[in-house]
């Protein structure tokens, strides 16, 4: 459960009914909660304050040329540390057949100015992490 806590998965167990071959079937609570976290939020663990919540805006992948793209969109800004995180976690859990991906990050309610708040992009397994700032701008 551990493994696949916050993807809204439902748990059963099969009991087998003492002296027959007949089985029955409960659901099982999860004890991790019900929420689905996966693929919704950068944990406090990385975060090392409060869970940040994102959505995907845009999400590509090219067999011919086995090139990915993703957007994202993040509650707030983030450290490099999470933003690491979060390129590896898209890289291993939606892309893994990709050689090249290129993720794209926007911050919800801050001005863009033309071009996204960061970017991290994976060529031949390594990472390569841009924050751009534009507080100079405003």
């Amino acid at each position: 459960m551990y493994r696949m806590q916050g993807r809204g998965i439902n748990y059963y167990q099969v009991y087998l009914t003492k002296n027959t071959y007949q089985i029955s079937v409960r659901q099982e609570d999860d004890i991790f909660g019900h929420s689905i976290t996966y693929f919704k939020e950068i944990p406090r663990e990385i975060t090392n304050s409060i869970p940040i919540k994102f959505k995907i805006i845009e999400r590509n992948f090219y067999w011919t040329n086995r090139k990915a793209k993703i957007t994202i969109e993040l509650e707030v800004k983030i450290n490099e540390q999470a933003i690491q995180w979060l390129g590896n976690q898209i890289r291993k859990d939606l892309f893994s057949h990709a050689d090249r991906i290129f993720i794209f990050y926007n911050v919800k309610d801050l001005e863009n100015h033309g071009t996204c708040w960061a970017t991290s992009h994976f060529e031949n397994g390594i990472m390569k992490i841009e924050i751009n700032d534009f507080s100079w701008l405003d």
